[in-house]
């Protein structure tokens, strides 16, 4: 597919007064623009910088002290409601009168919204480029006009340390470094073998004992969490299902090291700039892989099958572009990865 990427590049000496970013699905795709509207916000103290997003993302920006105001478009994909709820917020937005749109998502209502705010200058996401969506979201950043250079900032939350709350009350013996442990890839074809982590979280805490695990996430992880701790015990700290996605943020902020598939968690991790090792086996690395000295991924772009996408491995239960990871690989390139931090 093609796309003719449309820009107008902001050409005043002085910041914008407001901006608009939508960025409308899903998870990963809208966490890991939180770090180019940090860098918006550094780069421009006095603009206004709005977002627009689903309400199911909504928890995850509002917290973000670089936005003013969170604005809620209808989690439904069905036609006519998504219809409903441009018109429900088009006068809010209109009023607003922006003089620079970020249109992130690119799809049929962020292209509405952004041609009826006649904003002074815009940008686009490109949707089709082979190129990892950090990297395009940089691309739409820099035509802009808004900013020349991108260095990955220091996100600043509205910080309440419930997630600190949450750790301490589930056994977090702080100072102890927390290695966060997430086998939360969405197929079996993403997932590293959980014996691995298991292997492991072992050969970590015989080297490095003032250390503690964690896992975290939604309840379709559960089964893993509770077989992980029942191998673990008081080494692992179980908190699926016990977090929002604000608290999660906080308790990752926490975290010394995170082994990750390919999950929302992973980037997370990536936008925190915390050390990762991302394991993210059949995805397209242009659609996972994110650049930054702080993260490890391990794909398998140098594999006949590699980026296959498929949900299930052709060659066995066990994806063969993970399992050839053993655990002290991944032991080996996470001391690698935290000296040169």
């Amino acid at each position: 597919m093609y796309q003719v990427v449309q820009t107008k590049k902001w050409k005043k000496e002085r910041s914008p007064k407001r901006i608009l970013v939508i960025r409308l699905q899903a998870t990963g795709d809208v966490i890991i623009t939180l770090p180019f509207v940090q860098l918006l916000k550094n780069e421009h103290p006095t603009s206004q910088i709005d977002f627009l997003t689903r309400e199911t993302q909504v928890s995850i920006i509002e917290n973000l002290v670089a936005v003013t105001n969170v604005i809620s478009f209808t989690n439904s994909h069905k036609r006519w409601k998504q219809l409903l709820a441009l018109i429900i917020i088009l006068p809010r937005l209109l009023v607003n009168r922006y003089d620079v749109v970020l249109d992130l998502q690119v799809n049929r209502y962020s292209r509405i919204i952004r041609q009826l705010l006649f904003p002074t200058a815009f940008s686009e996401f490109e949707k089709y480029t082979p190129l990892p969506a950090v990297e395009r979201n940089w691309k739409a950043v820099e035509r802009s006009g808004l900013v020349k250079n991108f260095a990955h900032p220091i996100l600043s939350f509205i910080n309440n340390n419930t997630g600190g709350i949450i750790l301490k009350e589930n056994g977090w013996n702080q100072p102890k470094d927390l290695i966060i442990l997430n086998p939360a890839g969405a197929f079996k074809s993403r997932n590293w073998p959980l014996a691995y982590y298991v292997s492991f979280a072992r050969i970590w805490i015989r080297k490095y004992p003032d250390s503690q695990f964690l896992i975290l996430g939604i309840n379709r992880i559960e089964l893993k969490a509770s077989s992980l701790k029942k191998e673990l015990g008081d080494k692992m700290i179980n908190l699926v299902s016990k977090t929002s996605l604000p608290e999660a943020f906080e308790i990752i902020e926490k975290s010394t090291l995170v082994i990750s598939e390919d999950s929302g968690l992973m980037h997370i991790a990536w936008a925190l700039k915390i050390p990762t090792i991302a394991l993210i086996g059949s995805t397209d690395k242009n659609r996972s892989s994110q650049p930054g000295k702080h993260l490890v991924t391990l794909n398998s772009d140098d594999l006949p099958c590699g980026n296959c996408m498929k949900s299930d491995c052709i060659f066995g239960e066990i994806p063969s572009c993970l399992s050839r990871y053993s655990p002290e690989m991944i032991l080996d390139l996470s001391e690698k990865l935290l000296k040169r931090q």
